[in-house]
């Protein structure tokens, strides 16, 4: 080795290897707990779920509101969709006449009789 060269002694080398061994262990403990934690609230959402899907099941009266609303719904939307089309007709309608009356008048002879 010249001189000025640093100098790293096995020691040095093995304790930085020790140091990063124990980084990554206390890495994975931390990701094993909070995996475990992420597991116990998908299982507590899960049967949540299931719990509430049950009790909509075994009440028709809410099935049924629910879809007497979405029918209501779709009908309000098909007639605001009409009331949309008859409004452009008459745009249309109107467009044409503008159009009709803004052409200049011609003057055409009187034909012979």
């Amino acid at each position: 080795m010249a001189a000025g060269d640093p100098q790293i002694s096995w020691g040095t080398i093995v304790g930085a290897i020790m140091v990063v061994g124990t980084l990554t262990a206390a890495q994975w403990t931390v990701f094993q707990t909070q995996y475990s934690a992420l597991d116990k609230r998908v299982t507590t959402l899960e049967s949540e779920q299931t719990k509430i899907l049950g009790q909509l099941a075994h009440d028709p009266v809410e099935q049924r509101t629910f879809e007497a609303t979405n029918n209501a719904t779709a009908k309000q939307i098909d007639l605001l969709q009409a009331q949309i089309q008859d409004i452009n007709r008459q745009i249309a309608a109107a467009l044409i006449i503008i159009d009709n009356n803004s052409m200049p008048k011609k003057n055409t002879p009187a034909l012979p009789p």
